[in-house]
């Protein structure tokens, strides 16, 4: 637990945090790879599926750039939340 929270702790982009999940879910449905590729190239530290594949996250490093994200992939995806 307390490497867990050393992890947790460090700078976003050191994370190292995994969702053996992702590349299942990415590999068979292309529509999750691309929203993961969208919410990276968006400027996210950090992203990745929560759970088997219900929803993409990222995780930036200001309140103004993750809306600005929000606010781009709000056009291409059905819901973009902040």
């Amino acid at each position: 637990l307390d490497d867990l929270e050393a992890v947790y702790r460090s700078p976003v982009k050191d994370w190292t945090f995994v969702n053996d999940f992702t590349p299942v879910i990415a590999a068979k449905y292309s529509k999750v790879r691309q929203a993961l590729d969208d919410v990276k190239a968006s400027g996210a530290l950090f992203c990745d599926m929560s759970g088997s594949g219900s929803t993409v996250f990222g995780v930036y490093e200001s309140a103004s750039q993750a809306q600005d994200a929000a606010n781009l992939l709000s056009g291409k995806w059905n819901a973009a939340l902040l």
